[in-house]
């Protein structure tokens, strides 16, 4: 008997101007990294890492590959612990739509935060990144791309990140 567990993810970046109209919207796909792997064992097994609680938003559009441990293009302010800078909004994760299958994280960076012209990659993390983006020590679940957004200053942007769980 074959039995195959996988997990696929989904992210939607939306940004929106001043006067609350949206001005972007991409869609793309992540990839779970060897961390994020560790991550879901230990989580399983219940010893001790701390669970996911930010995003980290990047400026490199190299393809996720399994290796990887942080945003390939960090910059300033490009996320946090706090709601409002990348940390995940008030009620996250949760199961969307009710579905046990399926966890969902959502993170927003208001004003002032996550400030960049060409946002392109996004990780989920357990430990918010240096004041200059920089990897911090903790784990990222997952690693994710998607077509460039540009974020001004007086813009609010939201990553909201689906993760599928799939059995065979």
């Amino acid at each position: 008997m074959n039995n195959n567990v996988s997990i696929k993810g989904y992210i939607d970046v939306k940004v929106w101007d001043q006067e609350g109209k949206l001005k972007a919207h991409s869609l793309g796909k992540n990839l779970v990294t060897t961390e994020g792997d560790q991550y879901l064992v230990d989580r399983l097994s219940d010893t001790g890492l701390g669970t996911m609680s930010c995003m980290a938003l990047g400026t490199t559009a190299t393809a996720p590959a399994k290796a990887q441990t942080w945003v390939q293009g960090p910059f300033t302010a490009n996320g946090g612990a706090t709601v409002n800078s990348g940390g995940l909004d008030s009620g996250y994760p949760q199961t969307n739509s009710g579905t046990p299958a399926n966890l969902q994280y959502k993170s927003t960076w208001g004003t002032g935060y996550g400030t960049n012209s060409n946002i392109v990659e996004v990780v989920l993390s357990n430990a918010s990144p240096t004041t200059g983006g920089s990897e911090p020590t903790g784990q990222i679940l997952s690693r994710g791309t998607f077509s460039g957004v540009n974020k001004g200053t007086g813009d609010t942007m939201a990553v909201t990140w689906d993760f599928v769980f799939l059995g065979s």
